[in-house]
């Protein structure tokens, strides 16, 4: 299933600025929310890599912004905070919202 393309076109749309003005290189979203099965209190899973190394007061400021996009919590993980093992079973669920797929 996954999300509709008019909700992706118009998270896509909210997190652009955001992204661009944090250094932001990729983003996608995985998990339940991805898919179109988040329930209400679901959490949105996001993995993201930037421009260059971030600050720890600047992956927080995205993480803040993206749940005011999402009007939920967010989980952000960056690619190198990504177990080996967890990365197979979450690539056929990524949604890029920013950047380029990998």
């Amino acid at each position: 299933m996954g999300m509709k393309p008019d909700e992706l076109k118009k998270y896509k749309a909210k997190i652009k600025p955001i992204a661009k003005r944090m250094g932001v290189k990729y983003l996608a979203v995985f998990g339940s929310f991805a898919r179109g099965e988040a329930k209400k209190k679901s959490d949105v899973d996001i993995l993201v890599d930037f421009e260059k190394q971030v600050t720890f007061d600047g992956y927080f400021d995205l993480e803040f912004a993206l749940e005011d996009v999402f009007e939920r919590k967010v989980d952000l993980i960056t690619r190198e905070g990504l177990s080996k093992y967890v990365k197979p079973l979450i690539q056929k669920d990524l949604r890029v919202m920013y950047g380029v797929s990998r």
